[in-house]
């Protein structure tokens, strides 16, 4: 499986599913990179400290996905989640999903320009 750091993040990521169009992209918490996703649930009570909140979350997998064409990077633009992005078949998918124009990048909150390199 490929990995990947983008450009100022420290934590890499596994291309779980990918085509020429979109990469699908997932790893494990990470309390420097993800300190803002941690704050923000302290921030609204779900935790007394970082430190809980950390320890509660450390085992998510976090996403991005990557519209190649468009050169951004984010969440899909689904309201809740229906996948399940511990499974490389469910990653296929959002891939497939992707490709056939019934999921896109949330381009509200996307990262432009992706910039990443290969591990």
């Amino acid at each position: 499986m490929k990995r990947i750091v983008f450009k100022n993040e420290t934590a890499p990521f596994n291309v779980v599913s990918e085509n020429e169009k979109f990469m699908v992209c997932t790893r494990k918490l990470c309390k420097v990179d993800d300190k803002e996703y941690l704050e923000h649930a302290v921030s609204m009570d779900a935790f007394l400290n970082f430190e809980s909140a950390y320890k509660f979350c450390k085992d998510y997998v976090m996403y991005t996905i990557c519209d190649i064409e468009k050169n951004i990077r984010g969440v899909h633009d689904l309201k809740l989640n229906i996948y399940d992005f511990n499974d490389k078949e469910e990653c296929d998918i959002v891939l497939k999903d992707l490709t056939d124009g019934k999921l896109n990048v949330n381009e509200d909150t996307c990262i432009s320009e992706i910039s990443y390199k290969l591990l």
